[in-house]
């Protein structure tokens, strides 16, 4: 019916010229004249859209990236697809990963994959989870290979209960009830693209197929990912080369794919800190902790660290308000300090400090603070002297005015990372480096560090303690 409306005006407009030419110049309608025919073309429909479209409002929302958090204004309004939205970050922000979008859902208090760019409001937040990809291609390793001289560092050590590595992974079998929630779930994706978030199949998944694997190596080696040791040290020298040339993007690709040679350096040949500074530079760096973590766990470690962190603060702070005795009264002179400053750095610093403490632990033997002054002989504090027979702390360093100037990590006597902002990525990123470098927990702190590892980071969550089970049972409550 339109169509023929826009006909007949043309038609009737035949020998208006100037009205003719001035509707023409502006796109709206245009017609050919020939000897005994006039043809008249159809409206521009895409420009009729575009004059009816609604010029759209900016949005304005908070794009969280690993640690940091920026603002993101789209000045034409919310894309209509995710996959635009996705791009206008990666480009933004310049981001070399591939990554997932996540918007914060106000009713859960939670992030959820976007769908579906109407999930994101104006003001809210959205989150940049990046996807560390690990490729290894499987293959059987040749006899002749086996026996080479120069290739014996990676020889698989092939015993009565190990096997060689096969041509294809088999998914083994989980249990009744894991198979059937499964089976649910992969009919709910194909129904509307949800996805399972169950924390206990999760579990229950990754030690099955960690047994399948352990049956053939705990870690593959060069020669089981098709590679000889030659070439995966070439790799490796090429990150040390890209580090000084400071590419990002190349580095995070041949990280990924040394994986299976650094877990030989770390788990296998057990090298100290001190030598994997000096062959994986690249590891010791936030990113790739981050990275390394989630490529051994699965689990993004900084974001879901403070999410949870900041998740479970409410309960915290009440359960040690009400706490008895010299501890509470210690607890309730560390949270004085809240009313001081109450950021939320400090409020973590605080929460953590606490925990410590309510775990029944020193919280000297994780935290060693030091001011940023000369000393008595005039000489400047070394952090690396003074911690040189620690094994495992984080180090805190205030200026005068009692502010955080340094916060860093050392391991077996040296500093691996500093500059981390606040005490709360400390712990966080000390965590992260335990998985890396496969360190042991201390004696002496082994509770906070189950708190960090199955509470917050929900990391083999089963097989408490009792002593943090009971922390958790009142966190549930």
């Amino acid at each position: 019916m339109l169509e023929r409306l826009w006909t007949a005006l043309s038609v009737k407009l035949v020998n208006e010229k100037k009205l003719l030419r001035g509707l023409s110049s502006r796109g709206v309608v245009a017609f050919a004249r020939f000897p005994e025919r006039r043809v008249v073309s159809r409206p521009n429909w895409p420009l009729v859209k575009l004059i009816k479209k609604r010029v759209m409002d900016p949005v304005v929302v908070k794009v969280i990236i690993d640690h940091r958090s920026e603002k993101l204004t789209l000045s034409s309004g919310m894309p209509e697809t995710v996959e635009q939205l996705h791009k206008t970050v990666k480009d933004t922000f310049q981001i070399h990963e591939e990554f997932i979008l996540h918007y914060f859902d106000e009713d859960f208090g939670d992030f959820f994959t976007i769908h579906s760019t109407s999930d994101v409001k104006h003001k809210g937040s959205i989150k940049v989870v990046i996807i560390p990809s690990v490729v290894l291609t499987l293959a059987i390793p040749e006899t002749d290979s086996v026996t080479d001289a120069d290739n014996v560092r990676d020889t698989p050590s092939v015993t009565s209960q190990k096997e060689l590595w096969p041509k294809e992974i088999k998914i083994p079998l989980f249990t009744v009830a894991t198979e059937a929630v499964l089976r649910s779930a992969n009919e709910q994706f194909l129904k509307d693209g949800s996805v399972l978030n169950n924390t206990r199949v999760r579990s229950e998944i990754m030690e099955k197929l960690a047994d399948y694997m352990y049956s053939y190596t705990a870690y593959p080696t060069g020669l089981q990912v098709g590679e000889n040791g030659e070439h995966q040290e070439q790799q490796r020298l090429k990150i040390l080369s890209e580090i000084k040339k400071r590419e990002r993007a190349t580095i995070n690709q041949l990280m990924s794919k040394t994986f299976a040679h650094r877990r030989q350096d770390v788990v296998t040949l057990q090298l100290s800190v001190k030598e994997i500074k000096d062959r994986w530079p690249a590891l010791l760096d936030v990113s790739q902790v981050n990275a390394e973590f989630h490529r051994i766990t699965t689990v993004n470690l900084e974001s879901k660290f403070m999410f949870m962190l900041d998740h479970y603060t409410p309960k915290l702070l009440a359960m040690f308000q009400e706490k008895k005795g010299a501890v509470g009264e210690r607890h309730r002179t560390e949270m004085n300090i809240l009313l001081q400053s109450g950021t939320t750095e400090k409020t973590r610093e605080v929460v953590i400090r606490c925990l410590i403490d309510h775990l029944g632990e020193d919280v000297g033997a994780l935290i060693k603070e030091f001011e940023n002054f000369e000393d008595t002989n005039h000489r400047a504090i070394s952090v690396e002297e003074e911690l040189a027979a620690e094994t495992m702390a984080v180090f805190l360093v205030r200026d005068e005015s009692g502010q955080v100037g340094n916060v860093g990590i050392v391991i077996e006597g040296s500093i691996v990372l500093d500059h981390l902002g606040d005490l709360s990525r400390g712990c966080c990123y000390l965590l992260g480096l335990t998985y890396a470098l496969d360190l042991k927990y201390p004696k002496t702190l082994k509770y906070i560090f189950e708190v960090f590892q199955k509470i917050l980071l929900e990391v083999d969550p089963g097989k408490l303690s009792t002593k943090v089970l009971r922390l958790k049972n009142n966190l549930m409550t």
